[in-house]
């Protein structure tokens, strides 16, 4: 079994961010009204939306997709791996 690993998403003004554990915050640029890039990485975040709130993302990289699910941690809403 994987070591789970977190990513946290916020939004600061007007910016979109994620991130993982100890890293740097990185701003999400919008291509599309639900994918991001990231700056000097390859692939996107793709969110996936149902009843009008996000309910995961897909970090897809590489035609690889690594599909993270949403869990509440404390007062913050987090993203884990899935194990599909």
């Amino acid at each position: 079994m994987r070591n789970r690993c977190l990513t946290l998403v916020t939004q600061k003004n007007g910016g979109l961010y994620t991130q993982r554990g100890e890293r740097w915050r990185e701003l999400l640029i919008p291509e599309a009204p639900d994918i991001f890039l990231r700056k000097g990485i390859e692939g996107r975040r793709l969110f996936h939306c149902a009843g009008g709130k996000v309910d995961g993302m897909i970090d897809r990289r590489n035609n690889e997709d690594l599909i993270w699910r949403w869990t509440q941690i404390g007062s913050s809403q987090k993203e884990t791996p899935s194990e599909t």
